[in-house]
């Protein structure tokens, strides 16, 4: 069975609720004046974040930015289990809210779906879409790699939040406008619980700027945001300062075997001194490409049987004619 996790956060209920009153209050309309006055006395406020499920780019390695690709049969999986453990915890959510874009938003119907719930009540929010990539969007690590190195290596090792891939935004664009989203919810929803389906960049931003946790160039852990992963905030009542309770709980879908991405995201940020080591931990080249990328560095310059080996490795790497000249 599902283990429910104990405590004092909505998703650690002790106890389920009875069976003659709803698990769960889904609606598209904010707290009644009279609801906020009873429940910013007594109750805090809780704040969800939670990544989407799973995607066929997310599985390719790929940059999906403001661009989109459709889950995949794991991520659907991710989502119905997500609500499977909100519902067996008995939380009560007085609103859903999704990015607008697609992946978010199939999340968070498969979601409701799972809660036997209206997914129309969803609530889109342009604020909590994913970080603009720019020209990375739709290429692999490696693609990415070959052809933008110097805008990747700004990327990675640019920590002051300004930098912006060409076509894209900032950092602190992006912890901007999901800040303001948080601050939003969080007056309108007072003393309530809501549920956000959004992003890996948004979320990894999101509570790094919350915890002012630097962009260190070698940090010693990474943060991990993986699919569907709960990340949990509480604010007191009278209170402008929020808690976290949980960052990356991926516990429902641990307990069903659904892993998903098991590498880091490529939008996550880490530091360029690793770049290239994520990059050939999720797609390496053959050995004859390697071999061959090495001698056309090092042997084709000094001598005839240099250039020969290169062509001969160029051909079994997959490069045709063009290998056979060393090219």
């Amino acid at each position: 069975p599902m283990p429910v996790l104990r405590g004092s956060s909505p998703l650690r209920t002790a106890a389920p609720p009875s069976p003659h009153t709803p698990r769960m209050c889904l609606t598209s309309e904010p707290l009644s004046a009279a609801d906020k006055s009873t429940s910013t006395k007594t109750t805090p406020t809780t704040v969800l974040v939670v990544r989407h499920g799973e995607t066929e780019w997310n599985t390719q390695g790929r940059w999906q930015g403001q661009q989109d690709s459709p889950l995949t049969d794991e991520g659907i999986q991710q989502a119905l289990a997500l609500g499977e453990r909100l519902k067996r915890s008995g939380v009560t959510v007085d609103a859903v809210y999704s990015s607008d874009l697609l992946r978010a938003k199939r999340s968070a119907e498969m979601l409701c779906h799972s809660l036997d719930m209206d997914p129309s009540l969803i609530r889109e929010n342009l604020d909590m879409r994913e970080r603009g990539f720019g020209i990375f969007e739709g290429r692999t690590r490696a693609e990415v790699s070959e052809e933008y190195p110097v805008e990747l290596n700004k990327y990675y090792s640019s920590n002051d939040g300004e930098f912006k891939v060409e076509g894209g935004e900032s950092r602190r664009e992006l912890i901007n406008r999901s800040l303001k989203w948080l601050e939003e919810v969080g007056e309108e929803h007072d003393g309530g619980t809501v549920l956000v389906m959004t992003h890996g960049a948004v979320v990894s931003a999101l509570f790094r700027e919350i915890l002012s946790i630097p962009y260190d160039p070698k940090p010693a852990a990474d943060l991990r945001i993986r699919n569907t992963c709960i990340c949990e905030l509480r604010r007191d009542p009278g209170s402008t300062r929020w808690t976290v309770l949980s960052l990356g709980d991926v516990a429902h879908t641990e307990a069903k075997g659904l892993h998903g991405e098991l590498t880091a995201p490529v939008e996550q940020e880490v530091p360029a001194t690793e770049t290239v080591q994520r990059i050939t931990h999720t797609s390496r080249p053959s050995l004859p490409l390697r071999l061959f990328r090495r001698l056309k560095r090092s042997e084709r310059a000094k001598n005839i049987g240099g250039w020969a080996a290169a062509g001969v490795l160029g051909f079994l790497a997959g490069r045709g004619p063009m290998g056979l000249l060393g090219l």
